[in-house]
């Protein structure tokens, strides 16, 4: 289980990094459908990996 928790902590690095590019460099025309499911997409990784952290603290916790 100790890969999954990596994983998921490499997920919310990347996610956020993710998220600041896209507010960054967001700001040229025509592209505000694609800035919107990119934020979407990032904010759904973050999610994702945060309840990936949760779940291996918890099996890690039951086990001990």
């Amino acid at each position: 289980m100790q890969t999954v928790r990596v994983m998921s902590i490499i997920g919310c690095v990347l996610f956020f990094i993710s998220l600041i590019f896209v507010v960054t460099f967001g700001e040229t025309q025509d592209n505000d459908a694609a800035l919107g499911w990119g934020m979407i997409g990032c904010l759904y990784g973050v999610a994702l990996s945060i309840v990936g952290i949760v779940q291996t603290s918890n099996i890690k916790k039951k086990r001990k």
